[in-house]
């Protein structure tokens, strides 16, 4: 199973990340004239609150099952035995999860007015748990994964246009959102039995699953509070307004963030097979090829953003929206920590089962967000917001490396690096000159793009970028294929 081609398995995971935003992108505009503001907004409140649930039912079951399964991938019967005891865990975790929401929509009285909608949207919990998502991804089945999410996707957006005609139809929008979230996870418990058997089980040693799985949860749960502070805190200091600007920043980086970061998720089988067979020699080539991809691809992806956030913000709203400008710049600084932030995490922490110090490092991160969003944001507002990100991200860049500097091996790489900061520098001069000397935004920035692409590629083949060559030659033996 480890010849799985890690290229494809990342071009797979991209494709499903990029459908998994382009389908809000091209429904919001419909969605939000036919259900209007009041309807909207309780559909937004619903899908907040069961955010939570979900997260109490997922723990860190997924990440973990996958780190340990890949290494029993190739023994039918011990990943059988380890998946039935890992999707107990869930079980009982999703179970906890119903009572917890049935305890907040009865007793909370916020809730009382979207109890329907709540409790549709906990449909979710239950299709992701019997789904068992993460045995596919422990075989690294990323064809069929992204293929299932792409045909559910196009359904749902059919039933939309179909079925949702006024405000009324909220809770209709509501189901056709689990759908397409997780309704293909009904195929998977069908197909799960090729490569496992589950049921449930109680006789097992639940603490030795149960304590690497609640350090993880707690990290996510860290990461879940820190996140949120920055919108929470704007609100209580500048009100309505700055929350609004800061809000348009915020889609530009989690757009970008999980598109760059779906190269690693993939590796994350792979790396934990090779550690799992004792071949640290390949977990190491595997790092250093992954890393000179992710140099080559979020470097000039960064300086794009930088130099053409304003007119992004345009894009994307309108020239209210322009004060935005700053804080989507340092937003576009602090992808570059997050995503090898992001690196470090899926692609040593987790494979190396250093949980602890994930939590760690998470816990500082979010300590510094919170902390000095207190100093910054009473007086810069959603500037400061943005500037406080890039400190939480840098953290948990230093404190990940700091955790793993011994075990991993990265060299070899300085070409890459050169070629890249020498692309970027000729990005930055395409941009500033072109949006000196073009007027209209949508032909600026598709200008800047097609020529900063171009003059990108030139300078990676010209300095032998083996990440540019290797794309070259792939792209070479599928022509030769096809003759």
């Amino acid at each position: 199973m480890i010849q799985k081609s890690l290229k494809k398995n990342a071009v797979l995971n991209v494709i499903k990340t990029l459908m998994g935003i382009i389908f809000p992108l091209i429904t919001f505009p419909y969605v939000s004239k036919i259900l209007g503001v009041d309807s909207l907004g309780a559909y937004n409140f619903s899908h907040s609150v069961n955010s939570y649930f979900l997260m109490i039912a997922a723990l860190g079951i997924s990440t973990y099952a996958v780190r340990e399964g890949a290494a029993l991938r190739n023994d039918k019967k011990k990943l059988s035995k380890f998946s039935s005891e890992v999707f107990t865990i869930n079980t009982v975790s999703s179970v906890f999860a119903y009572l917890v929401m049935f305890v907040c929509i009865t007793f909370v009285p916020k809730f009382n007015d979207y109890y329907f909608s709540i409790l549709i949207f906990s449909i979710e919990i239950l299709f992701t748990t019997i789904g068992v998502e993460w045995v596919y991804i422990i075989y690294e089945e990323y064809t069929y994964i992204t293929i299932r999410r792409i045909v559910f996707q196009l359904i749902s957006m059919a039933m939309l246009f179909l079925f949702v005609k006024n405000t009324n139809d909220v809770l209709i929008y509501c189901g056709i959102t689990v759908f397409a979230n997780a309704g293909a996870n009904i195929i998977n418990v069908v197909n799960v039995r090729k490569y496992c058997n589950i049921h449930i089980t109680f006789r097992f040693d639940w603490k030795k699953h149960l304590k690497p799985i609640l350090l993880i949860f707690a990290s996510t749960l860290a990461i879940k509070i820190y996140t949120s502070t920055d919108t929470i805190m704007l609100g209580f200091y500048h009100g309505d307004h700055a929350v609004g600007l800061y809000s348009v920043s915020v889609k530009v980086y989690n757009v970008i963030r999980p598109l760059l970061t779906a190269v690693t998720m993939v590796a994350v089988p792979k790396l934990a097979a090779y550690l799992g067979a004792g071949q640290t020699e390949e977990y190491n080539k595997t790092i250093k090829k992954i890393f000179k991809v992710m140099i080559v691809i979020v470097l000039p992806a960064v300086v794009g953003i930088f130099m053409l956030s304003d007119n992004i913000i345009l894009l994307l709203s309108d020239k209210d929206y322009i004060a935005a400008n700053l804080s989507l710049k340092l937003l576009s600084v602090a992808i570059i920590f997050s995503i090898f932030s992001s690196f470090l995490t899926q692609c040593a922490l987790i494979p190396l089962k250093k949980e602890k110090n994930l939590l760690i490092a998470t816990i500082a991160s979010a300590a510094v967000n919170i902390i000095i969003n207190f100093i910054v944001i009473p007086k810069y507002a959603q500037n400061g917001a943005a500037f406080t990100t890039v400190l939480a991200e840098m953290t948990s860049v230093v404190i990940c490396y700091l955790s793993v500097r011994k075990q991993i091996k990265i060299s070899g790489v300085l070409c890459t690096v050169i070629s890249s900061f020498i692309g970027c520098a000729v990005i930055a001069v395409i941009c500033y000159f072109t949006k000196a000397y073009l007027r209209g935004n949508v032909i600026t920035v598709i200008v800047c793009m097609v020529s900063s692409m171009t003059a990108y590629g030139i300078i990676l083949l010209l300095f032998k970028n083996e990440v540019a060559i290797n794309i070259i030659n792939s792209v070479k033996k599928k022509f030769k294929r096809k003759k």
